[in-house]
């Protein structure tokens, strides 16, 4: 009599065992993913911020002017929890004339990101003709943070004594 020929194949249990290791490594791979768009996010609201204040200032140094003529102060609002928003005012009489500011947004959305921390719960940055120096006496430090990974922060420090602003990853030690 002739014996019956195996078949080589998987049993259910290796398949089992395979599929749940693709399903674990599929798993991890979804994490990673979600947390380098957060780390995009937070990165492209600082960016943007920085771009908004850098723009804002030459624009101002170069003497820019309205319809009218007039001068303008230009810069940003920043508000906790929130993104922030670009403003422009005439400048008259030696002040900004916020009353009758235009705030529009600038640059596109960055997702959850958002400004976290403020000297104030509404911040004013503005840049004043001719020359394009800063409104603030004091230098002024803004924390920004997407709200799924709280662990990683970036700051937007703003110098008062250089009318210079720019980002950093680590927590001023003063």
């Amino acid at each position: 009599m002739i014996a019956p020929q195996k078949k080589s194949a998987f049993t259910l249990i290796e398949l089992i065992i395979v599929i749940t290791i693709i399903g674990v490594l599929a798993g991890f791979l979804v994490i990673d993913f979600n947390g380098a768009k957060r780390q995009q996010e937070l990165s492209t609201l600082a960016d943007q911020a920085l771009a908004l204040l850098q723009q804002t200032q030459a624009e101002v140094g170069a003497g820019k002017i309205n319809e009218d003529g007039n001068l303008l102060c230009e810069g940003a609002v920043f508000e906790a929890g929130e993104s922030f928003q670009m403003v422009v005012a005439e400048y008259l009489e030696g002040e900004c004339d916020l009353m009758n500011a235009e705030l529009s947004d600038y640059g596109m959305g960055a997702g959850g990101a958002r400004v976290e921390e403020l000297p104030e719960d509404e911040f004013w940055v503005l840049f004043l003709p001719p020359d394009g120096d800063l409104n603030l006496e004091n230098d002024a430090e803004l924390t920004f943070m997407h709200p799924g990974n709280e662990d990683r922060v970036i700051y937007l420090r703003i110098d008062s004594t250089t009318n210079k602003a720019f980002l950093s990853n680590e927590e001023n030690e003063e």
